[in-house]
């Protein structure tokens, strides 16, 4: 067992991962169903380990598939949680209009030009990772451009969603020798053996993916002054 718990250290902390997003969703019910639509949307994400495995790192999983089970894990957990950070303040401000014709519609939109956009500066010759954030930069900018109110959320998201896989990386990394694992083309720098790659991305993330989310769940946030009188109502 303890050898499973060494060899395996990216399952097993994926799996707390995994803990800490469903807890979350136990914790804050006003919040359940934009972190489980989140948590699916950013599943299909796992796909990119098929570019990030050798380019960035080369994990060690259970069943050395492409894909990864850890990856989808990973996936799930980090849509549901960057979507608690990020909205949790507003409480009852942010309203959801949740019509599958319009998600789907939505997603497609967004998701096909960033994947070819992805893909063309990978191809380019920039690692991986630096294709990923320079993507979701421009996503962000071109949502915030369309929606300047969800300009919050995305403040939020890049802020208190960068702190938390920082953190939670850091841990990991003093726990298992994950940090081994990142072999590819790394920009060179490391804070607290965290590669510099992981605060950025992690801060790309939080800044993009909330407003992308309620762009397609067709979000609206209600004024505070409208928001008394309806509590008064």
């Amino acid at each position: 067992m303890i050898f499973f718990l060494r060899q395996y250290g990216y399952l097993v902390s994926m799996l707390i991962l995994l803990a800490i997003c469903l807890s979350g969703m136990i914790t804050f019910p006003k919040q359940r169903v934009g972190m489980l639509l989140s948590a699916a949307l950013f599943v299909p994400s796992a796909l990119g380990a098929l570019l990030f495995v050798p380019d960035y790192w080369k994990p060690v999983l259970v069943v050395p598939l492409p894909v990864g089970l850890e990856d989808i894990i990973f996936s799930f957990s980090a849509g549901g949680i960057v979507w608690l950070l990020a909205t949790c303040w507003q409480k009852d401000r942010l309203r959801l209009r949740l019509k599958t014709k319009v998600i789907l519609a939505r997603m497609n939109a967004c998701g096909l030009p960033c994947i070819l956009l992805n893909l063309a500066l990978w191809r380019g010759g920039l690692p991986i990772m630096t294709s990923v954030v320079l993507t979701m930069a421009v996503l962000a900018i071109a949502l915030l451009w369309l929606r300047p109110r969800f300009l919050p959320i995305a403040f939020m998201g890049a802020v208190w969603f960068s702190f938390f896989h920082f953190l939670f990386a850091s841990v990991a990394l003093a726990i298992w020798p994950i940090g081994q694992l990142y072999a590819g083309r790394l920009w060179g720098y490391r804070l607290f053996r965290l590669p510099l790659e992981e605060i950025v991305w992690a801060a790309a993330f939080g800044f993009a993916w909330p407003p992308l989310m309620a762009y397609v769940f067709d979000a609206e946030l209600v004024p505070p002054d409208q928001e008394s009188r309806l509590a008064s109502a």
